[in-house]
């Protein structure tokens, strides 16, 4: 798969030392999550500090982004958008409210588009589900997680093929898009998700 191949790791590798090195180390690399249907690669970072405001994440994300450019987004673990007041409960309130908030934000998809798509094809095919399928979400850990945009959160099975395991689950195409406008408003605007997140 190209999302586990050495040219896309190696280049972000380049990504997370440059970030480590302008920062101090405080901001750390957790993982990456390709979202093929919206043609994006996020890089998630955890961040090694124990007091931090919505103004820091701003300030970290904007220096994030001089590294990064166009060829990914980025966001931080949960864990730290938890400390400035967003608790993960209030996603589903909030994320329809992002997406009405932010609809006429523009969705720029990356250069890694196509080979998601190949990506996208080959595990569908393990799993016999049509190719027009619309992937919100591949997470690459021990097993592989298949994110699907529905209607609403299901989960639609477990697949597998050789040593690959595919676990299929439904998720809520309103709070998808929502999220991800969010994520690029915040990035034209040079703030921090979590500061789009909370201003709805």
């Amino acid at each position: 798969m190209y999302l586990q191949s050495n040219e896309l790791l190696n280049e972000i590798q380049i990504i997370i030392n440059q970030i480590s090195e302008a920062t101090n180390g405080v901001v750390v690399f957790e993982e990456y999550i390709a979202l093929p249907y919206y043609g994006n690669i996020i890089l998630r970072f955890d961040l090694r500090k124990d007091e931090y405001t919505v103004e820091d994440l701003d300030a970290y994300e904007v220096v994030m982004y001089e590294f990064v450019k166009d060829r990914f987004l980025i966001d931080f673990m949960g864990s730290v958008y938890k400390k400035v007041g967003l608790l993960p409960q209030e996603l589903q309130r909030i994320l329809p409210l992002c997406y009405e908030k932010y609809k006429d934000e523009l969705i720029t998809k990356s250069k890694y588009t196509n080979k998601m798509q190949e990506d996208v094809n080959e595990l569908l095919e393990i799993c016999g589900l049509p190719f027009d399928k619309k992937v919100w979400e591949i997470q690459l850990e021990e097993e592989i997680n298949l994110l699907l945009l529905e209607d609403a959160f299901k989960d639609l099975g477990e697949y597998s093929k050789d040593d690959v395991v595919i676990h299929v689950y439904g998720v809520s195409q309103l709070e998808c898009e929502g999220l991800i406008k969010a994520t690029m408003y915040a990035k034209r605007n040079h703030i921090s998700l979590v500061r789009a997140l909370l201003e709805v």
